[in-house]
């Protein structure tokens, strides 16, 4: 209860402090007030504008996140197993991580047009990446001496990768998956930013472009709610993975 009314106090404050600053210290079309945040995001929603635009960009980053998240884990639980694949492809996936994936995106607008399929594989490599070296670090790091212990009572191969590598790279997979949910939520914004119709990123660059603060808060807060409760969501799945497989609670909430 200390911890939420501390937490609650501080909210007060910089709502309160926010409020009281508006319109003097700040002009309102440079810093709006939350009151006419409030007003913003109310009349879009009975409007309908804030969940069609909202709806748009949760597709877009919830296929992104799904299909990054199974090309980096299976990318990273193959090439982790073979030593040799580590070290033939590991500077060829460092080369293509240090790409500023920002700058994908006019090339994307070329390749892909500007419809539903830019922003998906944009935000799918925003994850994939993330998801990839979580899982190829899971897998190096299992005990090699467990592994041959395994082979020795006669495990088979599929027996070693069920009961050893799968279990080590599932809970690296989870802490990517908290790291990676947010990323995608970037990738399908910034999708938004470089050419769309719809969407939250899309509604943020319409308000800057009228000088409508008070829209470009609304965009930023909706995306930021979607991540909070998202981040809560895998900490449950994690939660409730680890207590059927008999494992200590890895995850816990975080709010």
């Amino acid at each position: 209860m200390a911890v939420w009314a501390c937490r609650l106090i501080i909210l007060l404050g910089v709502l309160g402090t926010w409020q009281a600053t508006s319109g003097h210290w700040f002009p309102e079309f440079v810093m709006s007030s939350p009151s006419k945040v409030w007003d913003r995001m109310k009349d879009w929603i009975d409007s309908g504008y804030l969940w069609d635009n909202t709806k748009v960009t949760l597709e877009e980053t919830f296929i992104g996140f799904t299909l990054g998240t199974t090309v980096g884990a299976t990318m990273g639980l193959l090439i982790g197993l073979s030593k040799f694949a580590s070290d033939v492809l590991s500077p060829f996936i460092n080369a293509m991580y240090a790409v500023p994936k920002i700058m994908l995106g006019p090339l994307f607008v070329v390749w892909f047009g500007i419809d539903l399929v830019m922003k998906v594989i944009l935000s799918a490599l925003f994850v994939v990446f993330i998801v990839f070296y979580n899982i190829w670090t899971g897998v190096q790091e299992v005990d090699k001496d467990l592994v041959e212990m395994y082979r020795v009572m006669g495990g088979s191969r599929w027996a070693v990768l069920r009961g050893i590598y799968i279990p080590s790279a599932l809970s690296w997979l989870f802490n990517s998956l908290r790291l990676a949910f947010p990323v995608s939520l970037i990738g399908a914004t910034v999708g938004e930013f470089v050419a769309a119709q719809k969407g939250l990123g899309y509604v943020a660059t319409t308000s800057a472009v009228q000088a409508d603060t008070a829209g470009v808060f609304v965009a930023v807060i909706v995306v930021t709610v979607v991540a909070v409760l998202m981040d809560q969501l895998i900490v449950l799945v994690q939660r409730l993975v680890n207590r059927r497989s008999g494992r200590s609670d890895g995850g816990r909430l975080v709010i």
